[in-house]
C-alpha cells in the first residue's frame, strides 16, 4: 500500500514538473512521514502481541512487526533508487493522451473526481447515511458465533472430514477428552477397591451425556467390582458363604495382587507432585472419554457438563470424611479449545490495542482529539460492518436451520492485516487534507486536494492487494480460505470508507473541528518561529559604535 502511494507521488511529481532528475526524492519527502507514522503504529501494535503465552501469536507479533519495518526501510530506500537509475517511461498529461490511449491521466479527468465533488457537496446526507449504515449493521455484531471445532480447520470436500465420518459412522466417535482423578496418598483413606468403584461411578455418569460416545478407565479392564452377586466376586461368595464386608476385602485383596498390571497399562499412575506443603504421593486415575469430531460440539458447555456430573460425586465423598481427592479435564479437545480461544482472543486484543495506538498517535501528532476522531470512524468501518453483517447472516442461517456462519482463526487474522492498510489510506488522506488547510483552503476544498493525492492509490491498493489476497479463498485448509474471503470483503468495505465516509466527514462540521485545530497548531508555530527570530535579530545589550562625523579642516568662529 505504501509503495502505490509513493508511485503515484512519484507521477504527480513528473506531471507537476516534468523532470526527472531529484522526482524521486520529492516524492520520499512527500511520503515520508504518512509513511513512518502508518509503520510506526503497526509495527508497535504488532509487536504488543509478543506477550502472549502462545507460540504462534507471539511469533506472528514479531515477525509481522520486523517485516512492516523491512518493508518500510526498502520502501524508502530501494524504490526511490530504482527510479532515479531506472526512471520509467510515461507519457504525462494532454500530450501522452493524444499519443496512447493508455497513458496516466490527471485524476480531475477520473470518474472517481466526479465523485469526490458529489460526496462534498453533499457531505451532510453521506455522512449521516454511511453512519446510519454502520451502525445497523455493525449491530449484528451481538450475534456474532465464533468456533473452534478442529474439523473446521479443513473445507467439507476434504479427505480428513470424508475419512472423520466414516470411521466415526463405522466405529463411534474418536476425540480423546481426559478426566484425570488425583487421590492423595496420605490423605485419601479409600483402599484400591472403593477407588476403583469411585471411577467406576464418575464413568457411568459420564457416559449419560450425549456427546460421549464411550469411554475407558481402569475398570474397564479389571474383574467386575459387584460383589453382591451378579458378577466374579458375588459368585465366589455364594460358594463359600462369605458376607457382604468379607467378600469386599477378598475382592480388594485381589485387585491389590493385580495393581502392578494395572501400573503397567495406560489408565493407572504413581505421580510425585511437589506443592508448598512439599512432595507428596498421588495416585492418578485416567478416564478416556470419546467425543465426536464431526459435530459442532461446544467444548466450554461440554466441560461443564462433565462437571456437572463428577462435582456431586465428589461433594458426597467429601461430605462422608473422604479428603484429597481432586479432578483435572485434559486430553485434546480441553487443550484445544483452550489454544484456539486463546488465538481469537489474542489476534482481537492485537487489533484494539493496534487501533488504540493508532487513534493515540494520531492524536498527538495533530494535538487534536478530532484528528483521533476521524481516523477511528473510517479505519472502523470495514470491521464493524463485515462483522455485523456475518452476524446478521448467522442469524438468518439460523433462522431457517440451513447452517451458520460463524468466526474462527481465519476470520479474525483479516482485520488484524486489512488494518494496516486501511490505516495507510486513512493517514496519507488527513495529511493531505491538513495540507490542504494550511494553505488557506476551506474544508471542501482541501478535501478534494486530498482526494487529488489518495484517491488513485486507494482503489490501486485495493485492485493489487485485496484481489491479490483473494487467491487464498482457493486453499482447501480452512482458515485460509477464510482469509482470503475476508480480505478482499474488508478491502472493499474499506475502499468505500475512505472514498465516501472520511472525505463526507471532512468536507462537513467534523473537518471544520478538525480545521480549525490544524490553524491553531499552525498560529502556535509562527508565533514560537516569530519569538526565535526576535530573539536571535535584537541583537546585544551593549552600546552601539558612535557615529562621529570628521572635523571640518578650518574652524569657523561666528560672531554675534
Amino acid at each position: 500500500s505504501g509503495a502505490i502511494h509513493l508511485a503515484n507521488y512519484y507521477r504527480d511529481q513528473l506531471a507537476e514538473t516534468g523532470v526527472l532528475k531529484g522526482a524521486a526524492g520529492a516524492s520520499v519527502r512527500h511520503a515520508l512521514l504518512p509513511l513512518s507514522l502508518a509503520t510506526g503504529t503497526t509495527a508497535v501494535g504488532l509487536a504488543t502481541l509478543a506477550v502472549s503465552v502462545l507460540v504462534p501469536i507471539k511469533m506472528f507479533g514479531i515477525f509481522s512487526a520486523i517485516g512492516v519495518v523491512v518493508s518500510f526501510i526498502i520502501l524508502i530506500t530501494l524504490i526511490p533508487a530504482c527510479l532515479e537509475l531506472f526512471p520509467p517511461k510515461l507519457r504525462l498529461g494532454a500530450a501522452g493522451s493524444e499519443e496512447d490511449g493508455d497513458s496516466w491521466r490527471p485524476i480531475e479527468e477520473s470518474p472517481w473526481w466526479g465523485v469526490g465533488e458529489w460526496i462534498t457537496r453533499h457531505n451532510v446526507s453521506v455522512a449521516t447515511i454511511c453512519l446510519l449504515v454502520m451502525a445497523g449493521i455493525g449491530y449484528g455484531m451481538t450475534r456474532v458465533e465464533s468456533s473452534v471445532q478442529l474439523m473446521r480447520l479443513f473445507s467439507p470436500q476434504a479427505r480428513i472430514r470424508q475419512d472423520y465420518r466414516w470411521l466415526e459412522k463405522k466405529l463411534g466417535p474418536l476425540v480423546p477428552m481426559e478426566i484425570l482423578i488425583r487421590c492423595d496418598q496420605e490423605k485419601c483413606d479409600l483402599n484400591f477397591l472403593e477407588r476403583m468403584e469411585l471411577v467406576d461411578e464418575i464413568q457411568r455418569e459420564i457416559g449419560e451425556l450425549g456427546e460421549v460416545g464411550s469411554s475407558l478407565s481402569t475398570v474397564t479392564f479389571g474383574r467386575s467390582l459387584d460383589v453382591g452377586g451378579g458378577g466374579i466376586g458375588g459368585a465366589a461368595g455364594r460358594v463359600f458363604g462369605l458376607n457382604a464386608r468379607t467378600r469386599r476385602s477378598v475382592l480388594n485383596r485381589r485387585l491389590v495382587a493385580h495393581r502392578d498390571e494395572f501400573l503397567d497399562g495406560d489408565y493407572l499412575r504413581e505421580a510425585k507432585v511437589v506443592s508448598d506443603e512439599g512432595t507428596r504421593d498421588q495416585e492418578l486415575w485416567r478416564i478416556s472419554a470419546r467425543v465426536s469430531a464431526t459435530k459442532e460440539v461446544d467444548y466450554a458447555e461440554f466441560k461443564r457438563d462433565l462437571q456437572s456430573k463428577i462435582d456431586p460425586i465428589l461433594a458426597s465423598y467429601k461430605s462422608d470424611g473422604t479428603h484429597g481427592i481432586s479432578v483435572d479435564y485434559t486430553g485434546l479437545v480441553p487443550l484445544v479449545y483452550k489454544a484456539q480461544h486463546s488465538l481469537l482472543d489474542g489476534l482481537i486484543a492485537g487489533f484494539i490495542s493496534d487501533f488504540a495506538i493508532i487513534v493515540l498517535v494520531m492524536v498527538l501528532l495533530c494535538r487534536a482529539a478530532s484528528a483521533g476522531l476521524v481516523l477511528l470512524l473510517p479505519a472502523a468501518f470495514p470491521a464493524v460492518v463485515v462483522f455485523g453483517g456475518m452476524g446478521w447472516g448467522n442469524a438468518l442461517l439460523k433462522s431457517f436451520g440451513t447452517g451458520n456462519l460463524l468466526i474462527d482463526i481465519g476470520t479474525v487474522m483479516a482485520p488484524c492485516v486489512a488494518l494496516g492498510v486501511t490505516v495507510d489510506d486513512v493517514v496519507h488522506f488527513m495529511l493531505w487534507f491538513r495540507r490542504g488547510i494550511s494553505d488557506g483552503m476551506d474544508r471542501k476544498q482541501a478535501t478534494m486536494l486530498a482526494y487529488k493525492g489518495c484517491a488513485r492509490a486507494m482503489y490501486q491498493s485495493w485492485g493489487v492487494i485485496g484481489i491479490g489476497l483473494s487467491v487464498f479463498s482457493l486453499s482447501p485448509f480452512g482458515p485460509t480460505q477464510r482469509f482470503g474471503h475476508m480480505m478482499l470483503s474488508m478491502l472493499t468495505v474499506a475502499l468505500v470508507g475512505n472514498l465516501v465516509l472520511l472525505p463526507a466527514l471532512l468536507a462537513g462540521p467534523l473537518g471544520d473541528i478538525f480545521g480549525w485545530s490544524v490553524l491553531r497548531l499552525n498560529r502556535k508555530r509562527s508565533e514560537k518561529q516569530d519569538q526565535r527570530r526576535v530573539k536571535t535579530e535584537a541583537g546585544t545589550d551593549a552600546l552601539p559604535q558612535p557615529h562621529v562625523l570628521p572635523e571640518p579642516a578650518t574652524k569657523q568662529v561666528v560672531h554675534a
